[in-house]
This record gives structure tokens, C-alpha cells and sequence, in this order.
């Protein structure tokens, strides 16, 4: 039996397995914005009934933006247990692996300077004030939305050093009188 992946544009041929969680309709969106952005063709899994066993939203971005769909059939009996173990044994990226990736991107790309861009001066906030991540975002930017969405595309601009480090001095100051002061 060929296991390879393939490719097709025939969505109808798939359908979605019940007892399947639903689609997120805000996960959905922000997929199909990457998606539309640089579409990385990532496969879905589906059994020998053309059930979606992985890849639900995927799919439906993939068909709302009209790309190609790149699917491959999983062993015949996949059914709703392999749903629930693959999606129990997925990891999403945290924000601070993001942080350590584009760290990583700083230093290959500015090898001589890279302890003074965005991402490197963020951990070091980070670390040297022992504040959580979200502190920090609050503390090198403005809007908070953007600010996040920014992070995580690899375009974190920091509005004001110097003032997120007297800021984050402040924050430490409060220690001994405040014991909620690292939020």
C-alpha cells in the first residue's frame, strides 16, 4: 500500500470524524491569516473513510483560501482514540521558545551586535529582574496586541530600554511592600 503524502484540491472527498472537538473559530482565522501571509503545506492525517483524524482547522483554512490540501491516510482502524492521543501528545510553541528561536535568529544574523536587538535585550530583562514574560511585554511596548502578535512573527520592536529598565527597577523596588509585584 503506497503511505506517501498526497496533494488535491477535491475538499468534498474529506469530512470531519464525530466526536471530534470543533473547529476554533478564532484559531481558524489566525490560521488562515498565516496561511494567506506564507502558506507552509503541513499535511493532515485522515483514515481509510476519509475522516479527518488530524488536521480540522488545517483543512478548513486550506479550503476557505482555495490552496491545495496535502493529506496521508493513517493505518486502517484510526479512529477517534488516535484523535484524542494525537492531540493530547501535541505541544505548541511557548512564547519563550519563541523567545530562544529568534534569539538564536539575532545571533546568526548579527553576530557582533546581537546582545543589543530586540529579542536578546528582552530575555535579559527577563532574567536580570526575574519578571515573567507577560510583565516584560508590558514593559518594552505599547499596544498589546500588536505588541504580541509582533513577538511572535519574529518583530518585536522595543519602544523605550531605558525606560523598561527603570521601569522593571521600580517593579523590584515594590518587592518588600507588595507581594503581587512582579505582575
Amino acid at each position: 500500500m503506497n503511505r506517501s503524502i498526497k496533494t488535491t484540491r477535491n475538499y468534498d472527498q474529506f469530512r470531519f470524524m464525530r466526536g471530534n472537538r470543533a473547529v476554533n473559530s478564532l484559531h481558524l482565522e489566525r490560521l488562515i491569516d498565516s496561511m494567506r501571509e506564507k502558506y507552509v503545506p503541513t499535511p493532515i492525517i485522515i483514515n481509510e473513510d476519509n475522516e479527518i483524524i488530524d488536521g480540522q482547522h488545517r483543512f478548513s483554512a486550506a479550503k476557505y483560501l482555495g490552496l491545495p490540501l496535502y493529506y496521508f491516510r493513517a493505518l486502517n482502524g484510526s479512529g477517534l482514540e488516535e484523535v484524542r492521543i494525537i492531540n493530547t501528545n501535541n505541544r505548541t510553541w511557548t512564547n519563550n521558545d519563541l523567545l530562544k528561536s529568534f534569539m538564536e535568529k539575532e545571533r546568526d544574523e548579527y553576530p557582533d551586535t546581537f546582545a543589543t536587538k530586540p529579542y536578546h535585550l528582552f530575555d535579559w530583562l527577563k532574567r536580570t529582574y526575574s519578571l515573567p514574560f507577560q510583565t516584560v511585554m508590558n514593559l518594552v511596548g505599547s499596544d498589546p496586541f500588536h505588541r504580541a502578535v509582533a513577538f511572535r512573527k519574529g518583530n518585536l520592536k522595543i519602544k523605550d530600554f531605558s525606560q523598561a529598565k527603570v521601569d522593571a527597577i521600580y517593579l523590584c523596588a515594590m518587592k518588600e511592600f507588595y507581594e503581587h509585584w512582579r505582575k
